[in-house]
This record gives C-alpha cells, sequence and structure tokens, in this order.
C-alpha cells in the first residue's frame, strides 16, 4: 500500500487575513500550522479532487514504460508545453502563475480589452511524486549492509509534491525561449492531432493495454490486473517517480518468492484490501520482525551452504573462480541475498507472519498478467501513470487568460480539416485488444459540429444532419460513387479539388 506522508498546511499571519477563499500558501519563516501530517489517502482526497479542483476535467490516463518516460514520449518539443512541480496546496496557484509565465513569452500575442490571452484549449497532466524514504529500507530491517539502491529494498513514499504538465496545443515551441501561433491550418491540425492521441479515450497511444493470456472460473475478476490496478492509480492522481522503476526481476519471481511486492509507482492505495493482496509489508519496511529476521538468517544460510557445495570445482574450475573481478563476486553475493529475502517475504505473506496471509488467487493472477506482459515486446509493463485534463475555461480564476480559436475551444484535427494533397479515410482500424481488431467509422464533421458528410446508401458524397437525415448532395460529387467497398476515402487537390 502507498504510504501518503503529506505535509502540513502552514498558514502565514498574512495569510490568514485574508478571505476563506484565498490561494492557501506555503512559506518560509514564522507559521501556524493548521494541521499535523498523516498517512491517509483519503486526507490526500480532501485537499486534492476533482471536486476540490473543479477546474480540471478529467480526459484519460497515461500509462507508460520507465523508457517511454526517460525517452519523453508524452512531450512534443514542437509545441508549447511547461513542466513544473508543486505542493498538494499550490495547484491551482502554480498553474495560473505558469500560464501569465507563458502569456509573457508571446512576441505576437492575441489581444482583447488591453489583456495578452491564450489560445484554448489547454490541457494538464498530472502525477503524484513519490521518492526514497530512509525510514522504509528492507536493508535496516533485516540487518543487511549491503545498499541495494533502486530496488525492492526501497519503499518510496508520497511527501506531498506534485508533477503537473501544461499543454497549449495552438502553441508553438521556439527553443522554450517563446511561443508563437502556428502558420497555417496544416499545422495546427498536425500538432493536435499528437495532442489528440493524448486527450482521447478511444486513442491507444501511452495506454495499458489488454492481456487475456489466462482464464479461471472468474474472468472477470482475474484478467487484466494490472491494468486495472494502474486505473485505480490514474484515479488517485498518477503517480512518478523520476527515472527509477520497479525491481522488476523481484516482482516477477526471479529472486524467488513469487511475491506481487511493488516498492516504486505500481503502488496503489487499494493494495492491502481483501480484493487485492489482503495485507500490505509496510511494518517490515519500518520496524523489525523477529520471525521474519529468523527466517531470513535460514534461508540466507542455506544458500550459502548450496552455493559451498556447487563450488567444490576441479583445479581448473578453482583457477576460473579465482579470476572473477571483485563486481561478479558481489553480483552473486548480492543475487544470493535477493533471493534469500525475496523467498523470505513470499514465506511470511503466505503464513500470514506478522500479518494477513495474502490473498494468493490474486498475487498469482496479477504476476501471470506482469510476466506476460514482460513477455511481450511491446510496450512492456507500464508503471509510470499520469491523469490527463482539460482546464475549464469558464472557472472564475480563469477570468482574462484564454481566448477561443475560430473552431472553439476543441482540437483541429483531421475530421474537420482536409489540407491540400491529404486524404480522408472514412474506414480506420480499432484495436480492442492486443489480437483483436474492429472497423471503426469516421465522420467528416463541420467546425461547429452541425453537419457531417459520408457516403449516402447510393455511394453518392452527401452532407447530414447530426440527426443521420440527408441535407444535401455534395455539389459536383453526384457523378462519382463509392459503393460496396471498405475502401471509402476523399482526397482534396488544390487544382482538381475533392476526388476519390
Amino acid at each position: 500500500m502507498l504510504i501518503y506522508k503529506l505535509p502540513p498546511k502552514k498558514i502565514t499571519a498574512a495569510t490568514k487575513a485574508k478571505p476563506a477563499t484565498a490561494q492557501p500558501t506555503i512559506q518560509r519563516g514564522s507559521t501556524v500550522t493548521d494541521k499535523p501530517a498523516t498517512n491517509l489517502p483519503e486526507d490526500f482526497s480532501n485537499i486534492v479532487s476533482l471536486s476540490k479542483l473543479p477546474f480540471l476535467k478529467h480526459q484519460r490516463c497515461l500509462n507508460m514504460t520507465i523508457e517511454q518516460y526517460k525517452n519523453g514520449e508524452h512531450l512534443n518539443k514542437k509545441m508549447c508545453y511547461i513542466e513544473f512541480e508543486c505542493t498538494i496546496y499550490d495547484i491551482e496557484k502554480k498553474i495560473i502563475e505558469k500560464l501569465n509565465e507563458v502569456k509573457s513569452k508571446i512576441p505576437v500575442p492575441f489581444i482583447d480589452n488591453d489583456k495578452i490571452l491564450i489560445p484554448l484549449p489547454i490541457y494538464v497532466s498530472i502525477a503524484k511524486i513519490i521518492s526514497k524514504d530512509n525510514e522504509y529500507l528492507l536493508n535496516t530491517t533485516f540487518e543487511i549492509t549491503k545498499k541495494f539502491p533502486n530496488t525492492f529494498f526501497e519503499k518510496y513514499t508520497f511527501k506531498g509534491m506534485m508533477k503537473i504538465i501544461i499543454y497549449i496545443p495552438n502553441l508553438m515551441n521556439n527553443k522554450d525561449k517563446y511561443y508563437n501561433y502556428y502558420p497555417s491550418l496544416d499545422a495546427y491540425t498536425n500538432q493536435n492531432k499528437w495532442m489528440e492521441y493524448m486527450t482521447s479515450r478511444s486513442s491507444y497511444y501511452l495506454k495499458a493495454i489488454d492481456f487475456y493470456n489466462y482464464r479461471t472460473n472468474n474472468p472477470i475478476y482475474y484478467d487484466n490486473l494490472l491494468k486495472k490496478s494502474l486505473n485505480n492509480i490514474c484515479l488517485d492522481f498518477g503517480c512518478v517517480s523520476g527515472n527509477v522503476g520497479e525491481d522488476i526481476n523481484h516482482m516477477r519471481g526471479k529472486h524467488g518468492g513469487s511475491l506481487y511486492m511493488p516498492t516504486k509507482c505500481l503502488q496503489s492505495k487499494e493494495y492491502s484490501t481483501p480484493f487485492y493482496m489482503n495485507r500490505d509489508f509496510n511494518d517490515l519496511y519500518s520496524k523489525s520482525s523477529e520471525k521474519g529476521l529468523k527466517a531470513y538468517e535460514e534461508r540466507l544460510e542455506k544458500a550459502k551452504k548450496d552455493a559451498e557445495k556447487k563450488n567444490e570445482k576441479s583445479e581448473d574450475e578453482e583457477a576460473e573462480e579465482r579470476e572473477k573481478t571483485e563486481d561478479e563476486k558481489n553480483k552473486e553475493e548480492e543475487e544470493s541475498i535477493k533471493a534469500s529475502l525475496s523467498e523470505t517475504l513470499g514465506y511470511m505473506g503466505r503464513e500470514g507472519i506478522d500479518g494477513n496471509k495474502i490473498n494468493t488467487s490474486y498475487n498469482i493472477s496479477i504476476l501471470n498478467d506482469i510476466n506476460s506482459r514482460a513477455e511481450s515486446s511491446f510496450p512492456g509493463i507500464p508503471e509510470i501513470t499520469f491523469s490527463m485534463f482539460k482546464l475549464d475555461e469558464n472557472y472564475s480564476a480563469f477570468s482574462g487568460l484564454f481566448h477561443y480559436m475560430p473552431w472553439g475551444n476543441k482540437l483541429l484535427n483531421t475530421e474537420y480539416v482536409l489540407n491540400g494533397g491529404n486524404t480522408f479515410f472514412f474506414e480506420d482500424t480499432k484495436f480492442i485488444s492486443k489480437d483483436k481488431t474492429t472497423t471503426q467509422y469516421i465522420k467528416f464533421k463541420s467546425i461547429k459540429d452541425n453537419f457531417y458528410m459520408e457516403f449516402n446508401p447510393d455511394g453518392i458524397l452527401a452532407i447530414y444532419n447530426n440527426d443521420g437525415t440527408q441535407n444535401k448532395i455534395v455539389p459536383y460529387a453526384s457523378k462519382n460513387t463509392l459503393k460496396n467497398t471498405t475502401n471509402k476515402r476523399i482526397h482534396y487537390d488544390s487544382n482538381l479539388g475533392i476526388h476519390f
């Protein structure tokens, strides 16, 4: 279970004099603490939630492997974006501050009533930042002198900091120094299309896909457990752990033990509930366990004896052993310690030592899920999760910040604009799961979504009202028909016009 170590909200004397609706701040100096830190997930939800932040309109979840996150696949260098960190108490305040910074970097701005305005829509992705906590180290609990950073030996906790990225898809990024409007509709549609991949719920970009490689008597319960856990993490405002990921070998049982015990961003607040693992191992990270220590020492001693038997070698093998580098010897010792500790933790979980017995069905099923994803060539095991939102432009605190583009507060994609030399396809392939696809029908729509264009039953290109009734035939298109085909498309040529 993820540990929440929320910092207290500190109020200065000046802040206390402000109206109750003022944004709380954390400042240095003489302060008065209005509430102590707690470790309850509910306390986080009382500060960071959609009800507390009503200007956030949830769009979708972004799930990334550590490599995808390191590579910045959630960022578009050609588009205006601002990445920053803030406390749980300053989310609204810092977003407004950063938006005002953007305004100051637009050399040719849109001005209305002497105010510089930013083009809509605006999107924001948010994730809790978790980090190493010296109070939660297995090295201390099990008296292990060797240090193994960035493994399951180090449990990361949430200390109240958030990672936030603001996306402004209708502004072009010029080396982060200033932001311009795009020069053409073609440029807008290209950049907006990337943003649509990031925000559309039907998009498979940076999405945890389904896996159905195993079955039980209740497949709804046991299938896709990792994806369900990731969705729960997303609803809890995501998680990012820098560039540090889970010890996947430990999670896959490569060290022995076969225990699902995440310590980085796969931790969830539901982990210890009966439906999930039915216990957490937080106490083992923060205080000693006599039974656990004894079990670990027994397994470590057995591993040493097994290694001694295995090391009864010939003279040539002994010479080869002497030639091993110090790093190779340390690696062998590390594997022995990890294996012994993994087996100990698995034993304690299955037997209910110093806590509840684990839910073995859930444990086995989610490990099967993780192994299936690890063995797949793409995309691997998603660990980093962001929750993506769209800003509500009508929120009172945003007054005087934004302006509408000619097409409104929406993304201008190829469903609205057909640029010269491009083709619009009315049918596309949609992935339902890793190996299952279906045909998706796409409408070529008017900017205000009042009408759409498609081929009528006679194969003639026509304009339809939103209620599905035909409005009229597209001029000059009645001589050409596309009937009984799965390759319906139109092509726009600046000289020849529309043809297909």
